[in-house]
């Protein structure tokens, strides 16, 4: 249960950015039960929200699943199910909002072939969600409203090793991957938008049966994925040294289905995106994440790492990120002993786009055998766009208890690798 008096409590108390800027605050009180097979789970959640629209309240949000007994390794079969009533509490410019049950049952089978050079999975789920809606002031709007669809994919893929070395100590390995996905398109524009929206386009979306986060949108798609990865390993450890991977998705049909607002996708692809990771050795590790328009021939999202992490409590970052016509910043974080007892802490992370600081915080760590000790000044843009400044000290008597605000969430949360004993 979470509430707060002052709507600008996260400005003055957050242990980050992220938490500065902290619009809503989730409350939920509920039982779940798991076992092999089953698993039920009810909640009742509602928010608080500070200057921005309030989400429905779920009262209540039950679900039911069930997955078959293995009994052949290559089959799998099941059905997810939920049944959720919306509320809306209060008015949007003086109207009130729809409300609603939603009842959401999907069962799904599986099967696999293959051995460890190749592998083949169809798939079909069945989609079926049923709408009763009430409190809806549009008499042109329906009050049921039934959706079924089936989805069907079909995924499939080789691996291809050999010896990267004459001595045997590398192997490097190729791997194809293709991906159908078929979803019929059902007209969707009645159903109301309760928690649904899009998902950020990324790797992982291109093996995704929905376009959509959320139940209120089904995504019609008549696609085919195509990727390419290749790994460096280790094979006497299994450890990866680098994997890179890239890919992308081709459209037989423009995508009709949309949230309110957006217009039809017409691109016969999608972006091209890419992932790299790269463990130069135990000490050195980099990452990097891009996508790729090729509409306008632009890069519309990176991201880059380079973290340097000689033992558990020493760690330096690089980082940078771009997101076309949103941001583009760069991020320096450390933790680093500075005596056996004393470790320097500290954060800078710079927006380019706004040539601003959005936040810097530097401190100092003491720890012994039977106390520690943190302290850290922080200056960061809050919100309201001012730049705002803050002290934290944390006091720990081991064994006893601490005194103080626990800086060391804070610090794991804006310094990537940050390591306690």
């Amino acid at each position: 249960l979470n509430h707060v008096s002052d709507g600008e409590y996260f400005q003055d108390f957050g242990n980050s950015l992220a938490e500065t800027s902290t619009v809503q605050l989730r409350s939920d009180i509920g039982t779940s039960y798991n076992d092999m097979n089953w698993s039920f789970g009810t909640d009742l959640i509602s928010y608080q929200t500070f200057g921005v629209r309030t989400p429905y309240r779920e009262l209540p949000d039950i679900t039911l699943a069930w997955q078959a007994p293995v009994t052949d390794y290559r089959l799998d079969y099941g059905f997810n199910s939920e049944l959720v009533r919306f509320q809306y509490p209060g008015l949007i410019n003086g109207k009130p909002q729809i409300n609603g049950d939603r009842l959401h049952i999907q069962p799904g089978i599986d099967y696999t072939l293959g051995t460890s050079g190749y592998y083949l999975q169809p798939a079909a789920k069945l989609d079926l969600t049923e709408y009763s809606l009430f409190n809806v002031s549009d008499p042109m709007q329906p009050t049921r409203i039934g959706r079924a669809a089936p989805i069907l994919s079909l995924d499939g893929g080789l691996v291809f090793e050999r010896n990267a070395d004459s001595a045997g100590n590398l192997i490097e390995t190729l791997e194809p991957r293709l991906f159908y996905l078929y979803v019929p398109y059902h007209d969707q524009r009645d159903i109301p938008i309760f928690d649904t929206h899009g998902a950020d386009f990324n790797f992982v979306q291109l093996f995704s049966d929905n376009r959509f986060i959320g139940t209120d949108r089904l995504g019609d798609a008549n696609q085919v994925s195509y990727a390419l990865t290749t790994r460096f390993i280790r094979p006497n450890t299994g450890k990866e040294l680098l994997a890179a991977s890239i890919g992308q998705i081709h459209y037989f049909e423009d995508r009709r289905v949309t949230l309110p607002g957006q217009s039809i996708d017409t691109r016969p692809t999608s972006d091209l995106v890419g992932e790299l990771r790269f463990n130069i050795n135990d000490r050195w590790s980099s990452q990097m994440d891009w996508q790729w328009n090729p509409t306008t021939r632009q890069n519309d999202v990176g991201e880059f790492q380079l973290s340097y992490q000689p033992a558990a409590r020493q760690v330096v970052n690089l980082g940078y990120r771009y997101r076309r016509g949103q941001l583009e910043e760069t991020d320096v974080s450390l933790a680093w002993p500075v005596t056996r007892n004393w470790r320097f802490v500290g954060r800078w992370n710079y927006s380019l786009s706004d040539q601003a600081t959005h936040e810097t915080f530097a401190g100092l760590e003491y720890e012994n055998c039977c106390w520690a000790m943190l302290f850290v000044d922080r200056h960061y843009l809050a919100p309201d766009g001012k730049l705002r400044s803050a002290l934290y000290f944390e006091l720990q008597l081991k064994g006893l208890g601490r005194l103080g605000r626990q800086i060391e969430d804070f610090l794991q949360r804006g310094i990537l690798g940050y390591e306690t004993d």
